[in-house]
């Protein structure tokens, strides 16, 4: 096997993530954590509660956007935010997200089960 070759497999051994966050740096997005990197902690810092009442959907400038069903929900979920901010902060490194904002009534969020 030549160079090439091994160059073609590790290209293709890398992460779906890296490769997003590689287009997203060519293009001027990105540059810092994305949504992935969220993506690849939430089942380890959101939490039971967080886990089945609402979803990471995207990641802008700082600003964590968690969808969820309901206002119910999003109200509960409000008093535990500084709390989900702290464990993202520790898992992705401090300043990644400057804030939380709950983004209610998405169609496809889990739907309130603790009624």
């Amino acid at each position: 096997m030549t160079d090439h070759d091994g160059e073609v497999r590790s290209r293709q051994m890398r992460t779906v993530g890296e490769v997003l966050d590689g287009v997203l740096a060519k293009v001027g997005v990105g540059g810092g954590p994305s949504i992935l990197s969220v993506f690849e902690v939430w089942p380890r810092v959101a939490g039971e509660v967080w886990i089945e009442q609402a979803k990471p959907a995207r990641l802008e400038q700082g600003v964590l956007v968690v969808e969820v069903a309901d206002g119910l929900t999003a109200s509960r979920l409000r008093f535990d935010i500084p709390g989900l901010q702290r464990r993202l902060d520790e898992a992705l490194g401090g300043g990644v997200i400057d804030s939380v904002r709950l983004k209610t009534g998405v169609r496809g969020a889990r739907p309130d089960e603790a009624s």
